[in-house]
């Protein structure tokens, strides 16, 4: 009996002993490399990803809300081994918050059994324990907290957004959800708090002039919505870039994919046409070639964004790329439309503009006034400034950003600038330029906020204009000093520069030196110039306010204030420019698993 006894002991002990070995497996936590940014602000974090879910302390979290509507306090009491939590109540530091340390590798996590109780309430949050520390799930907090996790597939971007209230309560006659609701993949298409642009979430485009039309991608299908009907189209390319339509109503999708090997003759650029019912024309391809050597398309879309526009039945494409020799910059791609070929380029072309290195914003539109192609580039290294050029070969600098001596190719220090490049119009007066920038030239740009400007431009068909003085029209001059050397390591010193014709529409200096703006947008409607733009504080801390509030101003053709900066009741489309039509100028976003719908009526 005693035998038997000791063996059943024997066996409990062994399948308790299995249980605890179950409930304590290991698995591998790899550091997290994705950059996170927090209502627009980029943040540091010792996170852990684990079966593709990002895992982050709580305390890091509390301590990044603390400033926001969704801050929350934490009362750890270790001998029930719960953190109770309070929504609406200042978190008090204990020390380590945010801090890296020297051992950020891969580790051994197990599941925790680490308790959250909210408000007096359990919740469930799954988390994991990583040298003695819980790490919780990203979205589970989220969820909890009442804030939004995304995810951007192009820029590796984990986005959190805490005014989810907040927009929901900003529904009105003219600025509404659509009533589409979309995965997280869709990610939020504004408050991007950066310098250098991307391919929006959510496409629109102009209908046959019936109305406004969007595209997203989701779970390997891509929805086209049309006034009145929508297509799914599944997703040939991994990559997209833009879709747009003809007056007939045929779908352009301008999409991409990487191509990983050695072979530069991989077509990673393509173009596809469908009718207005969803058939496929036909799909062309290309390497997208440019004047620089092993300068091929090897990543499409990468850091920047890109902008289509058809002209006379041909479609032409400008946009970002990663290049072969590893460098970045602009490039431009041309389709007949009706016979669906992609138009030549000769070796002269590839040494030909339009091209801008490290390229991070561009747009195009067709001049009436000289008959072809316009570009704008927003450059950091080769022109260092907002560049215009034509079809014809003229280029020009009009706007300057700074560059401090001594940049050594130091990427932190040339990728900044200080300023963004909007787009661009045309009207009866020239071309206009819309961009944000610090005021000053100079050094005291770092510590600057941005403000909003315009230039007027007029549009001369010369090579290379040589009087900037002259082509400009009103404005403001702005002088100041720059390094043209990205690669500089012999401090050489900088050079006086004069932009002309700058007028000024914000002066946030005056209003609030906490102030910046960002996301600047253009559109021209009847001879008018529609401006529109979001305003925010900016990181001045390491635990910043970011609140987001978003404006329009109208402009007459010569850049006259016509109205000045009204509020929008809905948040922007910010990496697209927005539609006019039906005497409307609207653009569609996505918020918090919803796609909503702006419109400004101009009269």
């Amino acid at each position: 009996m005693k035998k038997v006894l000791s063996m059943l002991l024997a066996v409990i002990m062994l399948s308790s002993a299995f249980t605890m070995i179950v409930s304590a497996e290991t698995i591998t936590a790899n550091p997290t490399t994705s950059m996170v940014l927090i209502d627009g602000v980029e943040k540091s974090f010792e996170a852990y990803n684990i079966n593709d879910n990002n895992y982050f302390k709580l305390r890091d979290i509390a301590y990044c809300l603390s400033a926001t509507d969704k801050k929350f306090a934490i009362d750890w009491q270790a001998e029930t081994n719960t953190a109770f939590l309070e929504t609406d109540k200042e978190y008090t530091p204990v020390g380590g918050e945010l801090v890296i340390g020297s051992d950020f590798v891969s580790k051994n996590a197990v599941l925790s059994n680490t308790n959250i109780v909210l408000n007096g309430k359990q919740v469930q949050a799954k988390a994991y324990l990583i040298d003695g520390n819980n790490y919780f799930k990203l979205r589970d907090l989220g969820t909890v907290l009442s804030f939004s996790v995304e995810w951007e597939q192009e820029t590796q971007t984990v986005v959190v957004n805490t005014n989810i209230e907040e927009q929901k309560t900003s529904e009105n006659e003219n600025n509404t959800f659509v009533g589409r609701s979309v995965g997280g993949s869709v990610y939020t298409t504004f408050n991007r708090v950066s310098n250098y642009g991307m391919v929006s979430a959510v496409q629109q485009f102009n209908y046959k002039n019936e109305g406004i039309g969007y595209a997203y991608s989701e779970n390997g299908k891509l929805y086209v919505i049309l006034p009145d009907s929508e297509l799914t189209i599944t997703m040939s390319y991994p990559l997209l870039g833009d879709v747009l339509s003809d007056d007939n109503g045929n779908i352009y999708i301008v999409w991409g994919q990487e191509n990983r090997t050695d072979n530069q003759e991989v077509n990673t650029m393509f173009v596809s046409k469908y009718t207005s019912n969803g058939i496929l024309v036909k799909t062309v391809g290309s390497p997208g070639k440019t004047k620089m050597p092993n300068g091929g398309t090897q990543k499409p879309f990468s850091f920047g964004n890109c902008r289509s526009i058809i002209h006379d039945n041909i479609l032409t494409v400008y946009y970002s790329h990663k290049m072969y020799n590893g460098h970045q910059s602009s490039a431009r791609l041309q389709v007949d439309i009706n016979s669906m070929e992609i138009l030549p380029v000769s070796v002269d072309e590839m040494w030909f503009v339009p091209y801008s290195s490290h390229s991070f914003n561009q747009d195009v539109i067709w001049s009436n006034k000289i008959n072809q192609l316009v570009y704008a580039d927003h450059g950091d290294a080769y022109d260092r400034g907002i560049q215009i050029s034509y079809d014809s070969g003229a280029k020009y600098v009009p706007f300057h950003f700074y560059l401090p001596s001594n940049a050594s190719y130091n990427m932190n220090i040339v990728n900044e600038t200080f300023a963004r490049l909007g787009g661009i119009v045309e009207t009866s007066k020239g071309l206009i330029i819309v961009g944000t920038s610090a005021r000053t030239l100079g050094e005291e740009a770092k510590n600057e906020g941005q403000d909003l400007f315009v230039q007027l431009y007029k549009l001369e068909d010369s090579r290379f204009p040589e009087n900037l003085k002259e082509m400009a029209i009103g404005g403001e001059i702005r002088t100041g000093v720059t390094s043209f050397d990205i690669h500089d390591t012999n401090d050489s010193g900088v050079e006086s520069v004069t932009d002309y014709g700058v007028h000024w529409l914000t002066d946030i200096n005056e209003e609030n030196p906490d102030y910046t703006i960002y996301q600047p947008q253009v559109i021209q409607v009847n001879d008018k110039v529609i401006v529109l733009y979001v305003k925010g504080i900016r990181e001045k801390q390491e635990i910043a306010s970011v609140k987001y509030k978003y404006y329009y101003q109208i402009l007459s053709a010569d850049a006259e204030i016509l109205q000045g900066e009204t509020e929008i009741e809905c948040p922007l489309n910010a990496m697209e420019q927005p539609i006019y039509v039906n005497g409307k100028v609207q653009w569609v976003y996505a918020y918090n698993g919803k796609i909503g719908l702006g419109t400004i009526e101009i009269k």
